[in-house]
């Protein structure tokens, strides 16, 4: 897959989607203008306006089954919101769900593999790919077109649509993210604990954590994901363009010195306990509620997560920490100064099958229903806008969480457009098994770098 659609083009972007989240956390704010909301208003109901009157809504009543997350609460929250706005535009469509286990995406492979996917149904980065190696899936450009969603987006949003080949194969369904570790300062204050600055420090809090019973780092290890995100983030001070730089298009190697020294600290936390073991069985509702409930003291996960925590936790109660924390402690300034940050690519859209029966009213509810759903990402659960121009203004007020992750967004100079999975769907397997097993904590860095060196010789051939 041609790098230079997720990577490049969102490195290019990076500072015009800055800015543009930062407006999306001005309309979360109660201190809104009401000049701006007034303008997201009216350009929201214009595009659906243009919507509407573009989609030939069946006249018969037309059912269209879709595989898709819909586990959690926020999941639920976004989704039901954009099925309601969908009613208004093609009111004769209802959706079958299908609900997408997490499971690294085990249950698409199959579908892709027996060709037995549904009307439409949600993709990574990887299974794009594997859709047009297996003739599984349809390119979505002219409803894009037919619609004028492109017109909708920001420049960020815009550069998401051009995948492989320069189409658009799975129309964008959230706003771009990043990975942050959320910190629980009561926590840490009660174990002693300072809030950590370096790689050295983490060890320490974590160390003291463990000591009252507090299980320091949760992070869930059912997907691989999560493995990876972490991974990235780890090798960052070292190599800015993090685990990107192991793709098919990709110049580094295991073996390089920055992933080296990201698998030791990554083998290290969980040696030291820092990673609970049980983080082998525990999946993301999982690890939130560990999180939220104040069993664990810190968690990675998206900056999607910053509305809920903070209102969760309370005000003045959360730290965030970015990847400088997995720097030596004489390199910590220079990384803050590099000012990069894991994440920022496509993390997820919506396809259509090349085998359903309604692949024109699919195509035509899909392209629109991907944007309804970022959509209700925003309204509903607070999520920072990277995707539209006009974002639309959350329900909830933005709390002390959301404030200081927007100033901390303001520094960001780039990101390694890490965007939960690799490019390559069969180095998002291997390499994935690999970084897995560092979690472990007794699987040596020196065998995990021989390892990738030969998976990437492999299939960058």
């Amino acid at each position: 897959m041609k790098k230079t659609s997720l990577r490049s083009l969102a490195l290019l972007v990076v500072s015009i989607m800055f800015v543009s989240m930062m407006a999306a956390c001005g309309t979360n704010s109660n201190n809104n203008e009401n000049s701006s909301s007034s303008e997201a208003t009216e350009t929201a109901s214009a595009s659906a306006s243009a919507s509407e009157s573009a989609s030939a809504s069946p006249a018969e009543e037309v059912k269209l089954k879709m595989f898709v997350h819909y586990t959690s609460d926020d999941e639920k929250a976004q989704f039901d919101y954009a099925m309601a706005e969908m009613k208004k535009i093609m009111p004769n469509v209802t959706l079958d769900i299908d609900v997408m286990p997490q499971d690294s995406g085990a249950k698409l492979k199959t579908y892709f593999a027996t060709g037995s996917l549904p009307d439409i149904f949600e993709v990574s980065t990887s299974d794009i790919a594997t859709g047009i190696a297996s003739n599984n899936i349809i390119p979505l450009d002219d409803y894009i077109n037919k619609f004028n969603l492109a017109d909708q987006l920001s420049p960020t949003g815009v550069s998401l649509l051009s995948q492989q080949d320069g189409h658009t194969w799975g129309m964008p369904a959230a706003n771009t993210n990043f990975a942050v570790i959320f910190v629980n300062k009561t926590l840490f204050e009660q174990a002693g604990a300072k809030i950590p600055e370096n790689y050295q420090e983490l060890l320490d809090a974590g160390k003291k954590l463990i000591e009252q019973g507090t299980v320091p780092l949760g992070i869930w290890l059912k997907e691989t994901w999560p493995a990876l995100q972490l991974f990235d983030m780890a090798a960052i001070p070292e190599n800015p363009k993090g685990m990107t730089d192991l793709d098919i298009n990709g110049t580094a190697k295991g073996s390089d010195p920055a992933f080296v020294n990201a698998a030791n600290k990554i083998q290290e936390l969980a040696k030291e306990g820092l990673i609970s073991k049980d983080a082998f069985t525990y999946d993301y509702n999982s690890a939130v509620a560990d999180f939220e409930s104040g069993k664990t003291a810190m968690l990675m996960v998206g900056n999607w997560m910053t509305q809920e925590i903070g209102d969760k936790l309370g005000d003045g109660n959360v730290a965030v920490l970015l990847p400088d924390v997995f720097a030596d402690a004489a390199n910590v300034q220079a990384v803050k100064d590099a000012g990069v940050i894991s994440g920022g690519g496509f993390i997820g859209g919506y396809a259509v099958s090349a085998n359903s029966k309604h692949k024109e009213i699919a195509a035509e509810y899909a392209v629109q229903l991907a944007l309804k759903n970022a959509e209700g990402r925003t309204v509903k659960t607070g999520e920072f806008n990277t995707l539209f121009k006009n974002p639309p203004a959350s329900e909830k007020p933005e709390n002390a969480l959301q404030k200081e992750v927007s100033s901390i967004l303001t520094t960001v100079k780039s990101t390694t457009a890490m965007g939960w999975a690799f490019q390559d769907n069969k180095i998002q397997t291997d390499l994935g098994g690999e970084v897995q097993k560092l979690y472990s904590g007794v699987y040596k860095p020196e065998e995990f770098a021989k390892n990738v060196d030969a998976i990437l010789e492999k299939y960058r051939k």
